[in-house]
Parts: structure tokens; sequence; C-alpha cells
């Protein structure tokens, strides 16, 4: 039986799931996919999800090779790079997620509206806390007036790290602010 479009996009979501092996169980039957329909959406997630993992395992110049492929597929990554930015107890996996979606950003405002909605999002509603703090320490790269606002009402969150990246964050952006 050939899987098409609709099955696809029910599945791209969980490359980003909570459970460690989902995206994994995901990726495989996604590769399946394109071996048997050519799906350009499934194709780009499966390589930037590919692309994230190999920065696990990666070092120097094809570190930078797998954040450029991450950069090149651009959107299609970014809820993958959102997700694993924020919450991927790898700090390599952190560290080059978090580098790739700040370059994919940097230029289309559209894009940059997207992934500042998202953090909001995660920073007002996950229930993970070390997601909501990582969201707040991202949040620094878009200091824009929601994104403020966000913040401060983060100051009153339960877990203490999530208030103090909160905070840390708005004197970043003050700071910042100050210079120009």
């Amino acid at each position: 039986i050939l899987i098409g479009p609709p099955a696809v996009e029910q599945l791209i979501p969980y490359l980003c799931d909570e459970d460690r092996f989902m995206p994994v169980r995901v990726a495989e039957v996604l590769s399946g996919i394109h071996t048997l329909y050519v799906d350009p959406k499934a194709r780009l997630a499966l390589e930037a999800f590919v692309a994230i993992n190999n920065l696990s395992s990666d070092f120097g110049y094809k570190w930078q090779a797998d954040i450029a492929k991450l950069v090149e597929i651009g959107e299609p990554a970014l809820p993958q790079l959102i997700c694993r930015t924020l919450s991927d107890w790898d700090d390599k996996i952190q560290s080059g997620t978090g580098e790739a979606l700040l370059k994919i950003v940097a230029n289309p405002p559209a894009l940059k509206e997207t992934a500042t909605k998202e953090l909001i999002k995660i920073l007002r509603e996950d229930s993970r806390w070390y997601a909501r703090t990582r969201s707040a320490q991202m949040l620094t790269h878009f200091p824009e007036p929601e994104v403020i606002v966000a913040l401060a009402q983060a100051l009153r969150d339960e877990n203490g790290g999530v208030k103090n990246a909160s905070a840390e964050t708005l004197i970043q952006i003050s700071r910042r602010s100050d210079e120009l």
C-alpha cells in the first residue's frame, strides 16, 4: 500500500515527540514512505531529523556541515529545531539546533515571527520546566514587545529555573537596548 500525504502530515509532528524512542520509529516509517512515495515534506523532515541526530556525534567541520544542512532545509526544519533546542538533553544537539534555528530566522521576518510565537507558547504552556527555561533563554534573540510581556509573566512561573531564566533574559534584552 502506498502511503501518501495524509499519513505523512500526521507523522511529521511525531519526529519531535517527548518519548525518546518515538522520533526514531517515526523516522523509520518516513524513510520507508520516502522510498515508496516521493513526498518533499517527508524527505525534508527526515533529512532534518538525520542532521539533528548527527550533531550528537559529529565534531568540527562535520558538525558545521550538519548545521549548514539544517539552514538549507529552512522552514520545514523549524518545528524539530525548536523542539530539540528546548528539550534535548544532549548539549551538542541543543547547541547545534539553537545555532541553526537562529540562522534560519535571521532573514525572513515571517519565520522569525513563527519562531517567536512558538517559543512564547512553549514558555507559557509547556509542562516541562526545562523546555520553559530553555525557551526563556532562547527568547534573548527575539527582543519583541510580546516577548517582554511573556517573560514578565514567566517571572511568576512555579519553577525557580524558569523564573531565573526569564529574569536573566529580560536583563540581557534591557542591556542590549541600552547599548543601541
